[in-house]
């Protein structure tokens, strides 16, 4: 991840502005059991779409998932590096975000 990293959660209000709150949101993440049954990547030139289906995944902070989010990175062209990441509670709007909207469907 870039230093300056900017993460747009599903609710417009959950943002990290950098790597270090990024870093600590995933830490935070890590500790709760999610009980992952499937991820999907999708790759375009300059981004990668993450998405993750579990059960579990039922609500984030008040906003209902139905099971599953997508996320959305965007890759800095000389190095890779993470730019940004947005989520998203719908497949279709992640990969038009991605400009992948012609890719198979979820699994």
């Amino acid at each position: 991840m870039a230093p300056d990293v900017f993460w747009q959660g599903v609710r417009e209000d959950f943002v990290c502005r950098d790597r270090d709150e990024a870093m600590e949101m995933l830490r935070e993440q890590q500790r709760e059991e999610h009980g992952v049954e499937a991820l999907e990547l999708i790759a375009t030139e300059e981004k990668v779409v993450l998405g993750v289906r579990s059960t579990q995944l039922q609500e984030i902070w008040g906003v209902p998932l139905g099971g599953q989010i997508f996320e959305v990175f965007t890759l800095r062209d000389h190095d890779g590096r993470i730019v940004r990441v947005d989520e998203y509670r719908w497949r279709s709007e992640a990969l038009e975000a991605a400009g992948a909207e012609d890719r198979g469907d979820w699994l």
